[in-house]
């Protein structure tokens, strides 16, 4: 026995204690189509394989459905871009509360003593989680795995993350497994050129910090040249149009007012014309798809709140002055105050936002900004009280824009073209050349003739083309064709595409931005 006894002991070591189970006792669940997230921990020494899982759905029971398995960097943002899916999985809902089988379309492994993140995206199924408040870190672990940083979105990879949630599982595995070798296709680097009609800055009431300053757009007639001022200035009411008196505004609502075409908000927005949203909460997707022209301080107001500010249009239509304040208006369900003031010149096209001091305590968030008419392209959040000035376009411009079609997974038999397709091809191009490098220089493209703000975002080490893009706007080019085996797994280059007249690198020249690939085998 003494001899026999090591042997058991080491056979047990060996000894897969799969699956790895957190719980089925949900009190929590997401949408259809959403995802969990967490990460996994090697504990053996030697890797695992995944060969299969159980979850929990909320979906009515006997619904068919799929998961799609995605692999990150252990933390990874769930909206990061480096999540690659790595399997698919089927199965039949057994209801919430009870596992649903899943059968993988390939098994997942995890190398030795190492952690991946993972987000399981239901296809058709409603994860059901469970709210870890409280709960120790790591959130369920045995001797071979651990599991922890769980979270949960309803949108996959975009929209608020839910934390923390652990995800209802048993991962079945073996003993053993590798790191898989992720082939990934990154955007790296800025696209050229880049002008915006809109800006904006979105802000929590709590964090609100243009209080007691004001914002001053003046028109070039190719667009705005936006400054801060520390120090702002509201009119007093009347100084315009002394016979001005409180509009009837209820909640969510907007009014017709004066003689210049405006329309004013009760949600704190100043449109040139009708049919904006009068949505309590505000979002950029809908400021820059408003079909009329509109200065934005959005919020949820409610001016018909007892004992609220009123908010009071004037205009001067010989001169094309306007003025519109908000004068202590109730921020809704609350008796918080705002105070702000819009005010321009239609002839000009000149206007400010003064603000007095706005509410920390209401449920929305506060949008300020300005948008043309129609879809517009979003020119990210500025911070204008920081650096400033802001200089806007008449008409949005998109920078070239280089998109991968293909991550570059090599075959272990077939040569895989890598395609990528450039978009936002300029009227005056008449050339498309393909760079190909082993790095990303990063070198202003200004030195050798490109516009201000073009950037080499890949080594020129191989130029494809010239092919000829007069009057297209797309054109899809092969980056590199990766040979059929495994030896190239691992290997990474750098893509970018520029187009060019007649005269070559001009003030009409685009570059696009870079895509960073890593070949590998999944």
């Amino acid at each position: 026995m003494r001899f026999l006894l090591p042997l058991l002991v080491s056979a047990a070591a060996v000894t897969a204690q799969s699956p790895l189970t957190t719980t089925f006792a949900n009190n929590n669940g997401g949408a259809a189509g959403g995802a969990v997230y967490f990460e996994l921990t090697d504990l053996t020494g030697g890797g695992v394989t995944i060969t299969s899982l159980d979850l929990n759905f909320s979906t009515t029971a006997g619904t068919a459905g799929g998961v799609d398995v995605y692999m990150a960097a252990a933390g990874t943002a769930h909206t990061d871009p480096g999540w690659t899916m790595v399997a698919t999985g089927t199965g039949t809902a057994a209801g919430a509360g009870v596992p649903t089988p899943i059968t993988l379309s390939n098994s997942v492994s995890i190398g030795p003593n190492s952690t991946w993140k993972f987000a399981l995206v239901g296809q058709g199924f409603a994860h059901a989680y469970t709210t870890a408040t409280g709960m120790p870190s790591p959130l369920a672990a045995n001797a071979d795995l651990s599991l922890d940083a769980g979270s949960a979105s309803n949108a996959p990879f975009t929209g608020g993350l839910f934390s923390p949630r652990l995800v209802n599982t048993n991962i079945y595995y073996t003993l053993g497994g590798t790191d898989p070798s992720i082939a990934t296709a990154i955007v790296e680097g800025p696209g050229c050129i880049q002008e915006y009609a809109s800006f904006y800055e979105i802000q929590t009431p709590a964090a609100f910090d243009l209080n007691n300053s004001q914002l001053e757009a003046t028109n070039t007639g190719a667009g705005y040249v936006v400054i801060y001022n520390p120090v702002g200035v509201i009119n007093p009411i009347g100084s315009l149009d002394p016979a001005a008196v409180p509009l009837v505004l209820g909640d969510d609502v907007s009014v017709a007012a004066g003689t210049l075409g405006m329309e004013v908000h009760s949600n704190g927005q100043l449109a040139f014309g009708a049919g904006n949203s009068t949505n309590w909460t505000p979002t950029t997707a809908a400021m820059l798809s408003n079909p009329s022209e509109a200065i934005y301080v959005w919020t949820d107001l409610s001016p018909n709140l007892t004992g609220s500010g009123q908010v009071t249009y004037e205009e001067d239509a010989a001169t094309g002055d306007y003025q519109v304040t908000y004068d202590g208006v109730y921020a809704f369900g609350t008796t918080d105050p705002s105070t702000f003031q819009i005010r321009g010149n239609v002839n000009t096209g000149d206007f400010q936002i003064a603000f007095g001091t706005m509410h920390t305590t209401g449920p929305e968030d506060i949008l300020v900004g300005y948008s043309v008419a129609g879809q517009s392209a979003d020119p990210g959040a500025s911070d204008l009280n920081g650096a400033l000035p802001i200089i806007t376009a008449a008409a949005d411009v998109l920078p070239l824009d280089l998109a991968a079609d293909v991550r570059p997974v090599q075959d272990p038999v077939n040569a895989l073209p890598v395609t990528a397709t450039t978009s936002n091809i300029e009227a005056s191009a008449i050339f498309h050349v393909g760079i190909i490098g082993l790095t990303n220089p990063g070198i202003p493209l200004a030195l050798v003739g490109f516009p201000a703000g073009c950037t080499l975002n890949a080594a020129a080490d191989v130029l494809i083309g010239p092919d000829v893009v007069a009057g297209q706007t797309t054109h899809q080019w092969t980056t590199l064709t990766i040979p059929g085996g495994t030896g190239l797994n691992g290997f990474e280059f750098f893509a970018q595409s520029a187009t060019l007249d007649l005269s070559l690198a001009s003030p009409t020249s685009r570059a696009s931005n870079g895509i960073h690939y890593t070949v590998g085998d999944i």
